[in-house]
């Protein structure tokens, strides 16, 4: 049997881990309607699927946010009695509960021989589960669900093992094609996600995500193969506002998806690497109601730092061309997708980016357009045999 582990770096399970953040700063086209969006979780057929699983939201922290065992984080704001990706879930004062993106997904691509594949959680404008995007599924048997664990030993879900106040542990493959016809090929991997919260003070504003990779390709092929230079990114649908403003569960209540701007804070961390955190907020903070940012960073993995780099895209949801901003477009097939995963796009001239350290400008500058903006964040290559060979290269 051939090695079909991940080469030589990734010879054992390869992990990845991401932080999604949310802070309130000292200061302050032709694609379909967002008021169109449909519900993607009420959709689910769950009796032909292994215990989809999208009840659970984090609930130490302030930080409310949906986990899924299926790749999926957010629950579209379907149901107004679970937070999608809510800041300040408890502060009794109305004005401080932010609401941030509706659904967020992980994106993984990779080569196998000379073809890029790109399995994804989720992609713009799909709302039926079996249609291109939802491309994950439980490795679960039916039954099972997100497992969950507190280091908190009053607590019911107390366990030794556990890593925080609650932690959301799960498990999905991208290897069924399912309802999928020939909108999928799999890169032949199994995810094992553990989601972190705290409820100390200085700690709850944001959820770990910490992703396990491991190439089990020999369940699609008996000799299984190789994948290369892999890539990871999260897919995000931000909107950030306040339900209590404007809300968008009921008719004529004022929610809106076009008054956000986004950017990369590219400034230099104490060892020299850059911040590289992406980042959206609400233009005009709804009079006091949306004053905070939603950001995701990566944070690590096992391979070293030399090796891989962060990259920062945006486009406005469902838009494959922008006349306006030729760069800032969304990926069609997993050719573009995995191009994009490897590249920062290209920074817009001039631009008005407003976030701010200590009254300094970040370095770059993005589309000064409020818009519906999609994000993603990626980090990779992971699959180099040495750090030297990437620095060559």
């Amino acid at each position: 049997m051939m090695n079909k582990n991940l080469p030589q770096l990734l010879y054992k399970n390869f992990f990845v881990s991401v932080v999604l953040l949310c802070w309130i700063p000292f200061v302050i086209s032709g694609q379909p309607l967002r008021s169109q969006q449909q519900s993607i979780m009420h959709r689910v057929n769950v009796d032909s699927l292994p215990a989809n699983d999208y009840n659970n939201w984090t609930t130490a922290a302030e930080f409310g946010m949906t986990v899924t065992n299926f790749g999926i984080l957010g629950e579209g704001w379907n149901n107004e009695d679970q937070p999608s990706a809510l800041y300040q879930q408890y502060n009794p004062q109305p004005k401080k509960q932010v609401s941030h993106f509706s659904y967020a997904g992980l994106w993984i691509g990779g080569l196998v021989g000379n073809e890029s594949r790109v399995s994804t959680a989720i992609v713009d404008g799909v709302f039926d589960y079996g249609e291109e995007g939802f491309e994950y599924k439980p490795a679960g048997q039916p039954g099972d669900s997100i497992e969950i664990r507190s280091s908190i030993r009053t607590n019911k879900y107390f366990s030794p093992s556990a890593v925080s106040h609650e932690d959301f542990v799960t498990n999905f493959t991208d290897t069924s094609t399912a309802g999928l016809g020939d909108t999928h090929t799999p890169l032949g991997i199994q995810v094992h996600l553990e989601a972190y919260n705290w409820n100390y003070t200085f700690a709850n504003s944001f959820v770990l995500l910490n992703y396990t990779i491991k190439n089990i390709s020999d369940e699609i092929t008996t000799s299984g193969y190789d994948i290369k230079n892999l890539f990871t990114g999260i897919w995000m649908d931000c909107s950030v506002g306040n339900m209590n403003y404007t809300s968008i569960y009921e008719p004529g209540g004022g929610w809106t998806w076009y008054d956000n701007l986004d950017g990369f804070d590219t400034m230099p961390d104490e060892n020299g690497y850059p911040l590289d955190i992406a980042y959206q907020f609400d233009v005009d903070g709804d009079n006091g109601w949306a004053e905070s940012y939603i950001g995701m960073k990566s944070l690590g993995s096992n391979i070293s730092r030399n090796v891989w780099d962060s990259y920062y895209r945006q486009w406005v949801w469902t838009s494959a061309v922008n006349s306006d901003y030729p760069d800032y477009r969304m990926p069609q097939n997993d050719e573009e997708r995995y191009n994009m995963m490897q590249a920062n796009v290209q920074p817009s001239n001039p631009g008005t980016e407003t976030h701010f350290d200590n009254g300094n400008a970040t370095y770059q500058w993005f589309p000064a357009d409020p818009n519906s903006w999609i994000m993603m964040l990626s980090s990779g290559p992971y699959g180099y045999p040495q750090a030297e060979d990437r620095k060559s290269t």
